[in-house]
């Protein structure tokens, strides 16, 4: 898993997210928080993790945040996630992606997708750079 990581990385792996989506200028990233709720959840779980270890007040806001907005869409991305830059969730409904996973940089996801840890001892999923995740894919295992 990523160590902890700083103010200045928390910015680069939202930048990045924004980036992906079309998302460049300010404007634009702000009409695209408020109008994507795709955008809105990598921000929460971005923050969360972030705040995990330095606010708790800060943490347990976007903690509520990330999960009612991921339960309102059906999707759950723990916060134990390894998660890389560049986080793509298009069509954002039915995503489920296992807190052992590992997800590289520029990655897509679409909707009624599963990254899960099988129950024998294959491991976790592991997704390098510049992955499309098509829907209604099952990724089981390691």
């Amino acid at each position: 898993m990523r160590q902890s990581m700083s103010i200045n990385q928390l910015i680069d792996y939202i930048n990045s997210d924004f980036y992906r989506k079309g998302r460049v200028n300010f404007r634009n990233k702000l009409l695209g928080f408020f109008r994507d709720e795709s955008l809105r959840y990598l921000f929460y779980l971005r923050c969360v993790k972030f705040f995990q270890n330095r606010n708790k007040f800060f943490y347990f806001i976007f903690k509520y945040l990330h999960s009612s907005l991921g339960k309102k869409y059906g999707v759950k991305i723990p916060i134990e996630t390894d998660i890389g830059y560049g986080l793509y969730l298009n069509y954002f409904n039915g995503i489920y992606i296992n807190g052992g996973s590992k997800i590289g940089n520029n990655c897509n996801i679409s909707h009624q997708v599963t990254i899960a840890k099988d129950n024998r001892k294959n491991g976790y999923p592991i997704l390098g750079d510049n992955i499309y995740v098509a829907p209604g894919v099952k990724i089981v295992g390691g």
